[in-house]
Protein backbone atom coordinates (compact mmCIF):
# COMPACT_ATOMS: atom_id res chain seq x y z
CA UNK A 1 0.00 0.00 0.00
CA UNK A 2 1.12 3.23 -0.85
CA UNK A 3 1.93 5.62 2.00
CA UNK A 4 2.00 9.55 2.44
CA UNK A 5 3.55 11.08 0.56
CA UNK A 6 3.85 9.15 -2.65
CA UNK A 7 5.49 10.73 -5.66
CA UNK A 8 6.09 9.89 -8.88
CA UNK A 9 9.88 11.00 -10.93
CA UNK A 10 10.35 11.55 -14.03
CA UNK A 11 13.54 12.99 -16.21
CA UNK A 12 11.02 15.77 -16.18
CA UNK A 13 10.56 16.00 -12.71
CA UNK A 14 8.36 15.29 -9.58
CA UNK A 15 4.78 14.45 -10.21
CA UNK A 16 2.01 14.18 -6.83
CA UNK A 17 -1.72 14.31 -6.27
CA UNK A 18 -3.54 16.83 -4.41
CA UNK A 19 -6.40 14.14 -3.20
CA UNK A 20 -4.26 11.01 -3.91
CA UNK A 21 -1.38 8.57 -3.11
CA UNK A 22 -1.25 6.30 -5.15
CA UNK A 23 1.09 5.42 -7.39
CA UNK A 24 -0.70 3.77 -10.38
CA UNK A 25 -3.33 6.80 -9.83
CA UNK A 26 -0.58 9.08 -10.22
CA UNK A 27 0.89 7.00 -13.08
CA UNK A 28 -2.59 7.36 -14.75
CA UNK A 29 -3.85 10.84 -14.02
CA UNK A 30 -0.33 12.53 -14.99
CA UNK A 31 -0.44 10.64 -18.13
CA UNK A 32 2.68 9.31 -17.57
CA UNK A 33 4.51 6.11 -18.96
CA UNK A 34 5.74 3.62 -16.81
CA UNK A 35 7.39 1.75 -19.01
CA UNK A 36 9.18 0.96 -22.09
CA UNK A 37 8.54 -1.57 -25.14
CA UNK A 38 9.98 -4.67 -23.74
CA UNK A 39 9.52 -3.98 -20.48
CA UNK A 40 12.29 -1.53 -18.69
CA UNK A 41 11.05 0.85 -15.81
CA UNK A 42 10.55 5.04 -17.48
CA UNK A 43 9.50 6.20 -14.04
CA UNK A 44 10.75 5.94 -10.26
CA UNK A 45 8.03 5.74 -7.39
CA UNK A 46 9.24 7.16 -4.84
CA UNK A 47 7.82 7.03 -0.86
CA UNK A 48 8.61 10.16 1.04
CA UNK A 49 7.79 10.44 4.75
CA UNK A 50 9.29 11.80 8.50
CA UNK A 51 10.73 9.01 10.56
CA UNK A 52 8.64 9.33 13.21
CA UNK A 53 5.27 10.14 11.69
CA UNK A 54 5.46 14.26 12.92
CA UNK A 55 4.69 15.85 10.02
CA UNK A 56 5.55 19.13 11.70
CA UNK A 57 9.43 18.07 10.53
CA UNK A 58 11.05 20.50 7.79
CA UNK A 59 10.71 17.95 5.01
CA UNK A 60 14.67 18.16 3.82
CA UNK A 61 14.45 15.65 7.09
CA UNK A 62 12.03 13.29 5.87
CA UNK A 63 13.22 9.80 4.39
CA UNK A 64 12.83 8.97 0.65
CA UNK A 65 12.37 5.45 0.17
CA UNK A 66 12.26 3.51 -3.39
CA UNK A 67 9.05 1.62 -4.25
CA UNK A 68 10.36 -0.28 -6.63
CA UNK A 69 12.74 -3.26 -7.81
CA UNK A 70 14.20 -1.82 -10.98
CA UNK A 71 14.57 1.46 -12.20
CA UNK A 72 14.92 3.31 -15.18
CA UNK A 73 18.89 4.13 -16.93
CA UNK A 74 18.99 7.50 -16.22
CA UNK A 75 18.06 6.99 -12.63
CA UNK A 76 20.55 4.57 -12.10
CA UNK A 77 23.50 6.41 -13.54
CA UNK A 78 22.75 9.88 -12.16
CA UNK A 79 21.63 8.76 -7.91
CA UNK A 80 23.06 6.88 -5.03
CA UNK A 81 20.51 4.05 -5.55
CA UNK A 82 19.96 2.50 -2.19
CA UNK A 83 16.58 2.09 -0.72
CA UNK A 84 16.00 4.57 1.83
CA UNK A 85 17.89 8.23 2.20
CA UNK A 86 17.54 11.36 4.16
CA UNK A 87 16.08 13.98 1.63
CA UNK A 88 18.48 16.43 2.70
CA UNK A 89 21.31 14.00 2.22
CA UNK A 90 20.29 13.60 -1.92
CA UNK A 91 22.64 14.42 -4.53
CA UNK A 92 19.77 14.62 -7.35
CA UNK A 93 17.00 15.76 -7.23
CA UNK A 94 16.96 17.28 -3.78
CA UNK A 95 15.56 21.09 -4.35
CA UNK A 96 13.01 19.61 -6.85
CA UNK A 97 11.95 17.36 -4.47
CA UNK A 98 11.96 19.53 -1.64
CA UNK A 99 9.61 21.96 -3.72
CA UNK A 100 7.11 19.49 -4.23
CA UNK A 101 6.88 18.41 -0.92
CA UNK A 102 6.15 21.33 -0.01
CA UNK A 103 3.36 22.08 -1.94
CA UNK A 104 2.18 18.67 -0.61
CA UNK A 105 2.65 19.65 2.67
CA UNK A 106 0.88 22.54 2.09
CA UNK A 107 -2.09 20.67 0.99
CA UNK A 108 -2.41 18.08 3.46
CA UNK A 109 -0.92 19.61 6.59
CA UNK A 110 -2.88 21.82 8.45
CA UNK A 111 -1.71 24.18 11.57
CA UNK A 112 -4.74 25.57 13.01
CA UNK A 113 -5.26 28.10 9.85
CA UNK A 114 -8.42 28.87 8.08
CA UNK A 115 -11.13 26.03 8.11
CA UNK A 116 -10.13 23.44 5.23
CA UNK A 117 -12.14 21.16 2.92
CA UNK A 118 -10.42 17.87 2.54
CA UNK A 119 -11.05 15.65 -0.79
CA UNK A 120 -7.26 13.88 -0.20
CA UNK A 121 -6.83 10.75 1.06
CA UNK A 122 -4.55 11.58 3.60
CA UNK A 123 -4.41 14.92 5.67
CA UNK A 124 -2.56 15.62 9.04
CA UNK A 125 -3.91 18.24 11.09
CA UNK A 126 -2.32 20.17 14.33
CA UNK A 127 -3.06 22.97 16.95
CA UNK A 128 -6.44 23.86 16.20
CA UNK A 129 -6.76 23.30 12.36
CA UNK A 130 -9.99 22.93 11.28
CA UNK A 131 -11.08 20.89 8.32
CA UNK A 132 -14.46 19.39 6.33
CA UNK A 133 -13.71 15.88 5.23
CA UNK A 134 -15.58 14.41 1.90
CA UNK A 135 -15.45 11.90 -0.60
CA UNK A 136 -13.09 9.34 0.68
CA UNK A 137 -10.73 11.35 2.96
CA UNK A 138 -8.76 9.80 5.67
CA UNK A 139 -8.07 12.95 8.72
CA UNK A 140 -5.18 11.97 11.04
CA UNK A 141 -5.97 14.21 14.26
CA UNK A 142 -2.51 14.93 16.51
CA UNK A 143 -3.83 17.68 18.54
CA UNK A 144 -6.98 19.89 19.46
CA UNK A 145 -8.55 19.71 16.19
CA UNK A 146 -12.15 20.13 15.10
CA UNK A 147 -13.64 18.47 12.38
CA UNK A 148 -16.87 17.62 10.73
CA UNK A 149 -16.10 14.85 8.45
CA UNK A 150 -18.85 13.06 5.77
CA UNK A 151 -16.78 10.54 4.49
CA UNK A 152 -17.19 7.45 3.17
CA UNK A 153 -13.36 6.49 3.81
CA UNK A 154 -11.54 5.74 7.19
CA UNK A 155 -11.20 8.25 9.19
CA UNK A 156 -9.05 8.64 12.77
CA UNK A 157 -9.41 10.59 15.60
CA UNK A 158 -5.88 10.82 17.91
CA UNK A 159 -5.00 12.48 20.98
CA UNK A 160 -7.22 15.25 21.78
CA UNK A 161 -9.01 16.24 18.48
CA UNK A 162 -13.11 16.18 18.64
CA UNK A 163 -15.47 16.50 15.17
CA UNK A 164 -18.61 14.94 13.92
CA UNK A 165 -18.93 12.05 12.01
CA UNK A 166 -21.90 12.32 9.28
CA UNK A 167 -21.57 8.72 7.09
CA UNK A 168 -19.34 6.43 6.96
CA UNK A 169 -16.46 5.17 9.39
CA UNK A 170 -14.14 6.19 11.69
CA UNK A 171 -11.94 4.86 14.58
CA UNK A 172 -11.03 7.19 18.18
CA UNK A 173 -7.38 6.11 18.77
CA UNK A 174 -6.89 8.51 21.93
CA UNK A 175 -8.60 10.44 24.44
CA UNK A 176 -11.17 12.41 21.91
CA UNK A 177 -14.57 13.76 21.74
CA UNK A 178 -16.99 13.21 18.40
CA UNK A 179 -20.44 13.00 17.58
CA UNK A 180 -22.03 10.40 14.93
CA UNK A 181 -25.35 11.05 13.37
CA UNK A 182 -26.75 9.83 10.33
CA UNK A 183 -25.39 6.45 9.27
CA UNK A 184 -21.85 6.69 10.57
CA UNK A 185 -20.22 4.19 12.09
CA UNK A 186 -17.42 4.29 14.88
CA UNK A 187 -14.82 2.14 16.55
CA UNK A 188 -13.71 3.33 19.82
CA UNK A 189 -10.41 2.09 20.72
CA UNK A 190 -9.50 4.75 23.60
CA UNK A 191 -7.69 5.60 27.32
CA UNK A 192 -10.13 6.76 29.51
CA UNK A 193 -11.40 9.90 29.10
CA UNK A 194 -13.01 10.31 25.33
CA UNK A 195 -16.16 10.89 25.14
CA UNK A 196 -19.22 9.85 22.23
CA UNK A 197 -21.94 10.82 21.06
CA UNK A 198 -24.25 8.63 18.64
CA UNK A 199 -27.63 10.37 16.96
CA UNK A 200 -29.68 9.04 14.65
CA UNK A 201 -29.09 5.26 12.98
CA UNK A 202 -25.14 5.98 14.24
CA UNK A 203 -23.51 2.80 15.78
CA UNK A 204 -20.80 3.00 17.99
CA UNK A 205 -18.91 -0.26 18.95
CA UNK A 206 -16.97 0.21 22.26
CA UNK A 207 -14.20 -1.73 23.41
CA UNK A 208 -12.39 0.64 25.72
CA UNK A 209 -12.31 1.34 29.37
CA UNK A 210 -13.12 4.79 30.79
CA UNK A 211 -14.85 6.34 28.55
CA UNK A 212 -18.25 8.19 28.43
CA UNK A 213 -21.13 7.03 25.66
CA UNK A 214 -24.37 9.11 25.12
CA UNK A 215 -26.75 7.32 22.57
CA UNK A 216 -30.24 9.18 21.13
CA UNK A 217 -32.84 8.55 18.72
CA UNK A 218 -32.55 5.13 16.79
CA UNK A 219 -28.58 4.86 17.88
CA UNK A 220 -27.10 1.41 18.85
CA UNK A 221 -23.99 0.82 21.24
CA UNK A 222 -22.31 -2.54 20.70
CA UNK A 223 -20.73 -2.56 24.43
CA UNK A 224 -17.71 -4.66 24.69
CA UNK A 225 -16.54 -3.09 27.99
CA UNK A 226 -18.08 -3.68 31.63
CA UNK A 227 -16.32 -0.10 32.97
CA UNK A 228 -18.31 2.28 30.58
CA UNK A 229 -20.31 4.71 31.19
CA UNK A 230 -23.58 4.53 28.82
CA UNK A 231 -26.03 6.91 28.79
CA UNK A 232 -29.18 5.23 26.54
CA UNK A 233 -31.94 8.17 25.59
CA UNK A 234 -34.63 8.10 22.58
CA UNK A 235 -35.37 4.74 21.63
CA UNK A 236 -31.33 3.88 21.37
CA UNK A 237 -30.27 0.70 22.15
CA UNK A 238 -27.25 -1.31 23.26
CA UNK A 239 -26.12 -4.51 22.19
CA UNK A 240 -23.92 -6.84 24.55
CA UNK A 241 -22.28 -10.83 24.11
CA UNK A 242 -23.03 -13.16 27.39
CA UNK A 243 -19.42 -13.45 27.84
CA UNK A 244 -19.11 -9.39 28.96
CA UNK A 245 -21.32 -10.73 31.88
CA UNK A 246 -18.89 -12.89 33.26
CA UNK A 247 -16.28 -10.27 33.06
CA UNK A 248 -18.71 -7.94 35.36
CA UNK A 249 -17.27 -8.17 38.89
CA UNK A 250 -17.47 -6.17 42.10
CA UNK A 251 -14.39 -4.54 40.52
CA UNK A 252 -16.40 -3.32 37.55
CA UNK A 253 -17.21 0.87 37.44
CA UNK A 254 -19.07 1.01 34.36
CA UNK A 255 -23.11 1.94 34.64
CA UNK A 256 -25.44 2.17 31.88
CA UNK A 257 -28.43 4.43 32.52
CA UNK A 258 -31.36 3.14 29.94
CA UNK A 259 -34.18 5.87 29.20
CA UNK A 260 -38.09 5.36 29.17
CA UNK A 261 -37.98 3.51 25.88
CA UNK A 262 -34.19 2.47 25.18
CA UNK A 263 -33.44 -1.17 25.41
CA UNK A 264 -30.21 -3.08 26.25
CA UNK A 265 -30.19 -6.56 23.68
CA UNK A 266 -28.19 -9.53 25.73
CA UNK A 267 -26.79 -12.00 23.24
CA UNK A 268 -26.32 -15.17 24.67
CA UNK A 269 -24.45 -18.16 24.36
CA UNK A 270 -27.50 -20.60 24.62
CA UNK A 271 -31.28 -19.82 24.59
CA UNK A 272 -33.09 -16.43 23.27
CA UNK A 273 -31.81 -12.96 23.72
CA UNK A 274 -32.63 -10.93 26.89
CA UNK A 275 -33.91 -7.53 26.70
CA UNK A 276 -33.86 -5.46 29.57
CA UNK A 277 -35.77 -1.77 29.36
CA UNK A 278 -35.66 1.62 31.06
CA UNK A 279 -36.27 3.87 32.77
CA UNK A 280 -33.45 2.49 35.04
CA UNK A 281 -29.74 2.54 35.97
CA UNK A 282 -27.48 -0.58 36.41
CA UNK A 283 -24.27 -0.74 37.56
CA UNK A 284 -22.55 -3.00 35.74
CA UNK A 285 -21.40 -5.19 38.59
CA UNK A 286 -24.82 -6.23 39.22
CA UNK A 287 -25.17 -6.93 35.78
CA UNK A 288 -24.75 -11.33 36.27
CA UNK A 289 -27.22 -11.18 39.27
CA UNK A 290 -30.15 -9.07 37.32
CA UNK A 291 -29.71 -11.57 34.22
CA UNK A 292 -30.08 -14.25 36.44
CA UNK A 293 -33.04 -12.81 38.17
CA UNK A 294 -34.48 -12.53 34.93
CA UNK A 295 -34.15 -15.88 33.54
CA UNK A 296 -35.56 -16.93 36.60
CA UNK A 297 -38.83 -14.71 36.19
CA UNK A 298 -39.66 -16.16 32.91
Amino acid sequence: MCRPASLVLTENGWHWLRYSDSHERIVCECNLRAVDEIGIPLIVRAEVFPADGNFRQPVQDWIFSLDQPQFPDWFVYRADRVPVHRIGDLHWWKESLISALTEWKTCRVHFGEAPVKAYGEFHCLYDQATISGFGSASLFDTARTRLFVSSTGLTFFQDEASGSLASGYCKFLSKASLSAYGRSEVDLESPPGATLRLEDTAVGTVSSSGVSVKAYHCSQVNLNNENTDLFLYDCSRAVTVESLVKQCTAGCKGRVTLGRNAEWFFKMLSGPAIVLRGPRTIQMYELPTILQEYRASV
